[in-house]
């Protein structure tokens, strides 16, 4: 098979090019374009060729778009201290600055339990954890809300709350 593709989606046009370097053998199912760019719509169609140079008609058209998604970055750089005057767990983190990240929520656990939020939907890289118990080890961590929906989480970190 010869495969031929364009950006415009004119069968008949001039635009539509041979797309594959060798012919494409008859058993095989799939066709790698590795020549694109991002947002562009791509128009593809087959031709069959015999052993005696007939080509076929052409094939229906198949477009396709290539579509760059940018992922949520984990946050990064976490880190904890116990503040003994206040009694409290100051976490702080380098966030992402990228555009479609809603926000961050601050994770813990202890040896005994799963983790589970102790902060709200965050802008900023700090938070003051108040809710803690001396004498427990807790462990932390910082998990990026991203407009697509996925959500990523940073490395935890173990921090002794001490008497």
């Amino acid at each position: 098979y010869r495969a031929e593709g364009s950006e415009s989606g004119v069968p008949s046009s001039s635009s539509f090019s041979k797309i594959n370097k060798t012919l494409v053998d008859k058993n095989v199912k799939q066709f790698t374009d590795s020549e694109l760019k991002p947002n562009v719509n791509y128009f593809y169609y087959l031709t069959a060729l015999d052993s005696a140079g007939n080509i076929s008609p052409q094939s229906n058209i198949a477009d396709g778009l290539l579509k760059i998604v940018e992922t949520a970055l984990a946050p990064t750089n976490l880190k904890g201290a116990y503040d003994k005057n206040k009694n409290l767990v100051q976490i702080s983190y380098q966030a992402s600055t990228q555009a479609e990240v809603l926000g961050f929520t601050i994770y813990r656990r202890t040896e005994s339990e799963d983790f589970t939020p102790v902060s709200g939907l965050l802008k900023e890289n700090t938070f003051a954890d108040k809710n803690i118990k001396k004498g427990e080890t807790y462990y932390y961590e910082v998990r990026a809300y991203h407009q697509s929906g996925s959500v990523v989480k940073s490395e935890a970190i173990k921090l002794a709350v001490k008497e």
